[in-house]
């Protein structure tokens, strides 16, 4: 579904019922911002039911329907040892796993994430695993911590962030919602107005960044919408039924 044809849903609901008539665009960005970061967090966290000393077990993730657009590869040279995990920018959401880019003693190491109290036994123990053939890796604030610290080159996989969703829009000289679909534009005329207040003459260019979920996963997405608009029981049943049937149909 794109974000108008929630947005339709949503209006349609609001207007047979008593709760003030058309959605609030203002509003409905914001709600599908948050309501997204929020999607999108739960969703992962779901995926501790099994942790590996608090990172997400990979294979539930790789294993995942709704994560795995989200895992992003990234290789980055450590500095004595050190990660700073900012260097992923803003996509960084949770880390995944780590090995070596290249062999070290040998071969192709996985680095596992292990808690400091492991760490701190595996240097202190005579008979624990030796870190000089089995490196690890330990995670304090935004430090990803490697040892042993001269392993040069480390892949990392992680989740990132989806893209924030923007639901961009023009209104015509009748104050009706034209929606602004991914890359498109309009050279607005007498009467019309963009969604950040550009007048007759200008050329509004789309800022519209569509859901990146899967259409599967769009029904429950849109209920989170539905509940936070105080939308009644009755409706919401109606709402996601409407859902199944669309998407039934463009199925065939």
């Amino acid at each position: 579904m794109t974000l108008n044809e929630i947005r339709l849903y949503l209006d349609a609901l609001l207007n047979t019922d008593s709760l003030g008539g058309n959605l609030n665009l203002k509003e409905y960005n914001y709600l599908l911002k948050d309501e997204s970061n929020n999607f999108f967090k739960e969703k992962a966290e779901e995926l501790y039911s099994t942790q590996r000393a608090g990172a997400l077990a990979p294979d539930m993730v790789y294993a995942s329907k709704i994560m795995r657009p989200f895992i992003k590869e990234s290789t980055v040279t450590p500095v004595l040892g050190i990660v700073n995990l900012s260097t992923l920018l803003t996509s960084y959401a949770y880390f995944i796993n780590a090995r070596t880019a290249s062999a070290y003693s040998g071969q192709i190491r996985d680095i596992p994430l292990i808690t400091h109290d492991s760490f701190n036994n595996m240097i202190s123990n005579l008979l624990a695993t030796p870190i000089k053939k089995n490196p690890v890796c330990t995670i304090d604030e935004n430090n990803l911590r490697i040892r042993p610290t001269n392993i040069t080159s480390v892949i990392i996989n992680y989740l990132r962030f989806p893209a924030t969703p923007v639901f961009d829009y023009y209104i015509d000289a009748n104050d009706n919602v034209v929606y602004l679909a991914v890359s498109s534009n309009h050279t607005l005329t007498t009467g019309e107005t963009g969604s950040a207040g550009q007048t007759s003459g200008t050329i509004v260019y789309s800022a519209t960044v569509e859901l990146e979920f899967g259409a599967d996963f769009h029904p429950e997405f849109v209920q989170r919408l539905v509940r936070r608009l105080g939308l009644p029981e009755r409706d919401q049943v109606v709402l996601q039924q409407g859902m199944i049937d669309k998407q039934e149909q463009e199925a065939k």
